[in-house]
This record gives C-alpha cells, structure tokens and sequence, in this order.
C-alpha cells in the first residue's frame, strides 16, 4: 500500500465524484473527494496529495484562482493541478492560471485516467 497515489478531486457535482472516485479507486489509487473549494485552503503538509484535480467552476469558488493559489505557495506549488471545465475553449485560461492540464466535460474514461497516470 506504501506506493499508492493519492488523489484529490474537488467538483460540486456529487455525481461526477462519484464516478471519477470509483474509476480511479479501480486503477488502485488512494481517492480523497471535495465538493467545496475551501478544503484547498486546508490541506495538510503532511497529507498532500500527489495530483489534484479540480472543476474550474466551482459553486463560491473560483477553480482558476484555486490553482494559482496553490502554485504560488511553497508546500504546494510542486502539486500537479488538471482543471475541468465543460467549455473546452477554457483550456488556454487554465494553463494562464498555471494548470499543468485540462480535461473538457464530458470526457472519455480512458483519457481521463491516462492524464492522471501522466503525472501521479
């Protein structure tokens, strides 16, 4: 178990949640869910996790400043961020906001998991 993943997903759907922990949990990730942004303002330097992945639009929160923020602070600038949106000409604005990728909604399963592959 020491070498598994850990995967942060924070979206506002509970369904889509759902479905992305249930496909990562089958490729043997360790999966953490969020549905507020906020929980980003409280990770732990001791329970960081190895790739985030966060919905651009999030309800009372801003994906694209969650992103920079992250990638302006120390203990979590090293974090690999993919933003979802269900505009796919959002892309060029997520990597401005420092996103290392970006998946438009919907998105094929396969894709999915071989993005998060990529960095984890």
């Amino acid at each position: 178990m020491g070498n598994q993943k850990k995967i942060l997903i924070v979206d506002d759907d509970p369904d889509i949640l759902a479905f992305m922990q249930a496909m990562l949990e089958d490729a043997d990730y360790i999966v953490a869910t969020a549905e507020k942004g906020t929980y980003l303002e409280n990770l732990q330097a001791d329970d960081l996790p190895h790739v985030i992945v966060l919905d651009m639009l999030l309800s009372g929160s801003d994906g694209r400043k969650l992103t920079s923020q992250l990638k302006g602070q120390q203990e979590t600038k090293h974090i690999p961020i993919i933003l979802l949106s269900a505009h796919p000409s959002a892309e060029k604005e997520a990597r401005a906001y420092g996103a290392d990728d970006f998946l438009a909604k919907p998105f094929e399963m396969d894709d999915f998991l071989d993005m998060v592959a990529k960095y984890a």
